[in-house]
């Protein structure tokens, strides 16, 4: 079943990049969006990349589709920088110093048989989009994700999380690799089961989720430490656990915990002391982002939206994703864009704190057609500011998008 899902997904690509070319002007206005500004304009300020749907701008496809990356300044106005062309581009992750991205290229080629088979290449640039470098590649169907060392010397390359069921397993096995970048030596294994890399802000080790199979193609997944340079045995610090999220002071781990069916947000301490479940298990919690001075976390929480806003057919209300922000005291703030009805996915903090950037798509309808307007686009929401009108930064398609470090 796990083949049939990857081999439909990749079909989807290609077909999809095929008429991309095509679609772009017609559907997104090319023009209006592609090197609408200098690369002159992108050098100094807070900038945002992210990448973009180029075939279907209105919706976000849980497939992948031909995807290109882009750059923003939010103290500039007047566009964006399209730093790739060739629609298999995707997940950008900013060097710590601000000077490089590094992000996914899917390529793909016939093996035997001539069946199609895709290769995930990871490609280093400089912020301009100039100097692209591929750096390796995996001949594994999964998607994998990018986390930079704090010295931006090492990626730490793992698998995507496909998982986890409603009791709280189900998860996919994948690798962990470390990549020297200044060297480009063939990428060395860290851990053989597990994903969703963190490193601690000393560069000193990695949190991450750990596998452990409970029946034939059937994983739990639990939260891991591994020490980068020795290697030495993973330390288990919490089970029924996943995605952790290093604090940047390093003193706490936060992570996501299945209770009562529903993902909840969890902190512990660094040696998995003091664990704290920070959300009281009723509603699901999805997106999670630690602010610049670890005194905070933005996350969403799934709250019902009525259907005076959402046409949901036989149902009166559906549960979308609010953006909350919360003290480690277990206080909250928000929900952020309830006025503008949004729901928010893929949250990441400007470098002061002052900023949380988000793709949110509105519930409200159109006040002339009176539909639905479910465009996922990127905001820009003051932290310090629940209800403060939101930005938009970016339009159409966008589907992840990450504040540089500086």
């Amino acid at each position: 079943m796990k083949e049939f899902k990857l081999v439909f997904v990749f079909s989807v690509v290609v077909a999809a990049a095929v008429n991309s070319s095509l679609l772009r002007r017609a559907v997104t206005g090319e023009e209006s969006w592609s090197q609408s500004a200098s690369q002159d304009q992108f050098r100094m300020g807070t900038r945002i990349a992210f990448d973009r749907n180029m075939i279907f701008p209105k919706y976000i496809a849980d497939t992948p589709t031909p995807t290109n990356i882009f750059v923003t300044n939010i103290n500039e106005v007047g566009g964006e920088l399209q730093l790739t062309t060739d629609d298999w581009s995707q997940y950008p992750v900013w060097s710590p110093d601000g000077n490089r991205i590094a992000y996914i290229h899917f390529k793909e080629t016939l093996g035997q048989n001539k069946r199609r088979r895709t290769t995930s290449e990871i490609v280093l640039m400089d912020a301009d989009g100039k100097n692209q470098e591929r750096l390796a590649s995996f001949q594994f169907g999964r998607v994998p994700t990018l986390s930079w060392s704090p010295d931006g010397k090492t990626l730490a390359i793992g698998g995507i999380m496909l998982g986890p069921s409603e009791d709280g397993v189900g998860f996919v096995e994948s690798s962990i690799y470390l990549l020297d970048t200044p060297s480009q030596r063939s990428p060395q294994l860290l851990v053989k089961s597990g994903f969703s890399p963190s490193w601690s802000p000393d560069g000193s080790q990695i949190a991450y989720t750990c596998t452990t199979e409970l029946r034939p193609g059937e994983y739990k997944g639990s939260l891991c430490v591994v020490t980068v340079v020795s290697h030495p045995k993973p330390r288990l610090l919490a089970e029924n656990a996943w995605n952790p999220i290093w604090s940047p002071n390093g003193e706490n781990i936060a992570y996501m915990s299945r209770v009562r069916g529903k993902g909840q947000l969890v902190i512990c301490r660094a040696d998995g002391s003091n664990t704290i479940a920070l959300t009281d298990g009723k509603r699901d919690v999805e997106s999670v982002a630690w602010s610049p001075d670890g005194r905070q976390i933005a996350f969403t929480e799934k709250r019902p939206m009525e259907d005076e806003v959402i046409q949901s057919g036989p149902l009166h209300s559906v549960e979308v994703p609010l953006l909350f922000l919360m003290n480690l005291d277990g206080t909250r703030i928000g929900p952020f864009g309830e006025k503008e009805r949004l729901w928010c996915h893929d949250l990441s903090w400007s470098s002061d704190g002052t900023f949380i950037a988000a793709i949110c798509t509105r519930g409200l309808r159109d006040k002339t057609t009176r539909k639905q307007r479910f465009e996922a686009s990127l905001f820009l929401l003051e932290s310090a500011d629940s209800k403060a009108q939101p930005r938009i930064i970016a339009q159409n398609g966008v589907q992840r998008a990450t504040f540089s470090p500086r």
